[in-house]
């Protein structure tokens, strides 16, 4: 059974709007074990970021994505994927850039093992709006040891006191 073909068409990203990119692009990877994904110049969706307005030019679904502190415009936007705190039904995906494998990533070879497994930087107490982050934190630390070194669940002492 074939798949079913998606034209996309990746603009206003953080980086130059061409094939190359398109292919390497996180969101194209994911849809492509799902679809047969094509680079098109007249595309049924587009992606687009917050860095132009090329995306004013297409008459199709456009899914803004962003990573910066800029909310979706949902006069334009279709539908948005960002990790802002919005609600707007299901034309919205609230996706954390710890979660969301997107940008990008520099693989750094290590030859030394390493001592600590992670950190975690918090000042300011939980609210319930921030509860996830540290729900996450205590289940981390039911793994291993996590580093945090603000004011808030300091366990390495030194300038969490501030």
């Amino acid at each position: 059974m074939s798949k079913k073909v998606l034209n996309i068409r990746v603009v206003d990203w953080y980086n130059e709007d061409n094939e190359k990119n398109f292919y390497e692009n996180h969101f194209i990877k994911i849809l492509q074990k799902y679809f047969e994904v094509r680079y098109s110049t007249n595309p049924d969706y587009i992606f687009y970021g917050p860095f132009g307005f090329e995306h004013l030019k297409y008459e199709c679904i456009r899914i803004y994505w962003t990573g910066e502190n800029v909310r979706a415009n949902f006069n334009i936007a279709d539908y948005a994927i960002s990790f802002d705190y919005m609600d707007f039904g299901d034309r919205h995906l609230r996706l954390p850039l710890c979660f969301s494998g997107v940008g990008e990533i520099t693989r750094i070879k290590v030859d030394r093992v390493r001592e600590r497994f992670c950190s975690f930087l918090v000042t300011n107490p939980s609210s319930p709006r921030y509860t996830p982050r540290n729900l996450f934190f205590d289940k981390l630390c039911e793994y291993k040891k996590v580093d945090s070194g603000g004011r808030y669940k300091n366990n390495i002492g030194g300038g969490g006191d501030r």
